[in-house]
């Protein structure tokens, strides 16, 4: 597995967490200033490590989304 690939998943469990059990640490978001995440910039920030991820496993978003 590369770090690549490493780096989205933990990612995604750091950000999957959070939802489920907010804490006081800081995430950063690229585009999001130095304050605690909100929802939205958690969703933000699964919606966009999900695509990277998809992409780095060499599939296509609209392939998985697609009925």
């Amino acid at each position: 597995m590369s770090q690549n690939t490493k780096t989205i998943l933990s990612n995604l469990f750091t950000l999957t967490s959070e939802l489920t059990e907010p804490t006081s640490k800081l995430i950063h978001i690229e585009g999001t200033n130095e304050t605690p995440a909100t929802q939205k910039d958690l969703a933000k920030g699964l919606h966009e490590n999900l695509i990277n991820l998809t992409e780095v496993l060499g599939l296509s978003v609209d392939e998985l989304t697609e009925p």
